[in-house]
């Protein structure tokens, strides 16, 4: 388990969020980060929302559920995007029917990682 420590008795900026980040030995699974994207959720659930941390109204909101101690809040850092490139034929009933065509698609793959917070004030 990934954690970092926080002084959440005082105030907070993206900056320290990302040096604290930052100073930590990755996991040698972790692909490069883009660290421009740093995100909360408010539960360890697959398909929980993530919240931006971009502005000070959000740094907020994230320590003050951190505080809240009732649920697990989690950072989240993205891998940095990957593209992939898929080709599609088409033909038959979706498309042209006397002609088949050949497509490109830029599909962008970003994974995300987790990160456990832990208030260094308690």
């Amino acid at each position: 388990m990934f954690t970092i420590s926080l002084n959440l008795a005082e105030s907070i900026s993206f900056e320290q969020i990302e040096a604290e980040i930052l100073s930590k030995e990755m996991p040698n699974i972790w692909e490069p980060i883009d660290l421009d994207q740093i995100s909360y959720r408010l539960s360890t659930a697959l398909k929980s929302a993530h919240y931006n941390l971009k502005d000070q109204d959000a740094i907020e909101a994230f320590v003050a559920e951190v505080k809240n101690h009732k649920k697990k809040v989690q950072l989240c850092v993205y891998q940095q995007k990957k593209q992939k490139y898929k080709k599609i034929k088409t033909g038959g009933s979706v498309f042209k029917d006397d002609e088949d065509e050949v497509y490109n698609f830029v599909v962008f793959i970003q994974n995300y990682y987790c990160i456990y917070v832990k208030d260094s004030f308690i």
